[in-house]
């Protein structure tokens, strides 16, 4: 998943000067009166005006303002780029109607009771993976590891338990789960299961590029032959000290 950083990068780079409104631009850059610069960036016309207005603010309040008003996820992204104020960013977070724009107040946000809640019933899965991603209550974040969905994963990940990774990559009834549970699984007897009985040709081949038991390796060749290729690959690689 896109990190909200890089969302917020993205939506900063996408406020690059047209020429029919660089004249514009050039007058923001240079306009110092903050309640100019609020103004603007709130109602102009153009998104790289305004995104340039809220380059230019300082002030917590306007900022929070320019985040919770306007109608452009972009624009609001870049004004919760520069906020600190965690009343404001958790208000963003809880109820702003765009979910890039709650994802970046998340990732600004400290408050674990807001984040649990969020966590739990934000209608946007990655904006629900964000809230989870940063909870640090260790029995909280396992009842999302017993869970269902790419919440499990994300909780999992969290708390680095190796034995919930090797249960979701053997069980999870999501192909797509199972399969990035068994990039995170070390276990090898657990990846030979998987290699040799999973349903998904994917997941197979994930468990077969991680696998270091060549007798075991071999064995698969033998009986899967879509996995032959995958296997020598491994094969070439391991005895190449790989």
């Amino acid at each position: 998943m896109k990190k909200p950083v890089m969302v917020a990068m993205l939506a900063l780079s996408a406020g690059v000067v047209q020429k029919s409104a660089a004249h514009d631009v050039v007058e923001v850059q240079n306009q110092n009166d903050p309640a100019a610069l609020l103004e603007i960036a709130k109602s102009d016309k153009d998104k790289d005006v305004c995104l340039e207005a809220v380059c230019k603010l300082h002030d917590q309040l306007a900022l929070a303002d320019v985040a919770k008003s306007v109608t452009n996820w972009r624009v609001a992204i870049a004004a919760v780029y520069n906020l600190t104020d965690q009343a404001a960013l958790a208000e963003i977070a809880q109820n702003n109607k765009n979910e890039n724009v709650r994802r970046m107040a998340l990732y600004k946000l400290d408050d674990q009771a807001i984040l649990s809640e969020i966590a739990k019933n934000d209608k946007d899965t990655l904006v629900r993976q964000e809230a989870i991603s940063k909870l640090k209550d260790q029995q909280l974040l396992m009842e999302f590891a017993k869970g269902n969905g790419w919440e499990r994963l994300t909780a999992t990940e969290k708390l680095g338990n190796q034995a919930l990774f090797a249960e979701i990559a053997k069980n999870d009834e999501n192909k797509q789960i199972r399969r990035m549970a068994t990039e995170k699984t070390d276990d090898q007897g657990v990846l030979a299961e998987i290699a040799q009985r999973d349903e998904d040709w994917h997941v197979r081949l994930t468990a077969v590029l991680k696998l270091n038991d060549q007798s075991v390796l071999e064995e698969i060749a033998k009986k899967d032959e879509r996995m032959g290729y995958a296997v020598r690959t491994r094969l070439n690689a391991l005895k190449g000290g790989e």
